[in-house]
């Protein structure tokens, strides 16, 4: 993720990964979309929000919020992105756990090792699979080949296996809202309660996460490098 550090970030801490939410949330919460998802939101939100009534915008009638470049290989515009929720952590393989859970380590290592072993074997099932085939079909398929790649796969499930302790990657539960101003405590209370309808819809609408729960909020100052909880 990349973009102009002059802005503020109006963050929604959750309990689920947000790369599922953001954008539905964002339209829901602001009006605002970029060009991929998020347009039916942005259409509840200006049939629930009357434009005179809108208190994202400013004096001359601009929204608040910016979009800014979001993506890693594939960069875009957009007025949201995902962002780390401190409270969780990430097992390097889609496994989001809470910091503050005492079994949290011992889940994370078990999930762990249960993906990379079992990966691995149906790779290796896979590769010794080609055995099976004439050697004049198997293309590059030698048994040299054969051999190193199953000879791979047999030390990665072994080295799972060993594993004792997982890496605490950042787990990205949270949803950050670009904004060009810092908000009014108007603004705040406003995109709080927008937040909170968010997750009665969010039970019935057409993405697939659902349970979503609020943690807290947070506004980050990427001007100064700041934060403080809201």
């Amino acid at each position: 993720m990349a973009w102009d550090n002059s802005c503020f970030l109006f963050v929604i801490d959750t309990n689920k990964y947000a790369g599922n939410f953001e954008r539905p949330m964002c339209g829901f919460m602001t009006g605002a979309n970029d060009e991929y998802s998020g347009e039916e939101e942005v259409i509840i939100f200006n049939q629930e929000v009357n434009e005179k009534d809108n208190p994202l915008l400013d004096d001359y009638g601009f929204s608040i919020i910016t979009n800014m470049p979001v993506g890693d290989d594939n960069v875009w515009l957009a007025p949201c992105t995902i962002w780390p929720n401190p409270n969780w952590f990430n097992n390097g393989l889609g496994g989001e756990y809470r910091r503050d859970d005492p079994l949290a380590e011992k889940k994370a290592l078990a999930h762990y090792k249960q993906v990379r072993i079992s990966d691995a074997q149906k790779q290796l099932k896979r590769v010794l699979g080609f055995r099976d085939i004439p050697i004049e079909n198997r293309k590059s398929w030698t048994e040299e080949a054969i051999e190193r790649e199953a000879s791979r796969e047999t030390k990665r499930i072994k080295e799972a296996e060993e594993k004792t302790s997982v890496t605490k990657h950042p787990a990205f539960c949270s949803v950050a809202i670009f904004m060009s101003e810092k908000p009014s405590q108007k603004q705040i209370d406003f995109l709080k309660d927008r937040a909170y309808k968010f997750l009665k819809y969010s039970q019935t609408a057409r993405f697939l996460t659902k349970g979503i729960e609020i943690e807290g909020f947070r506004l980050v100052d990427k001007t100064i490098s700041t934060e403080e909880n809201i």
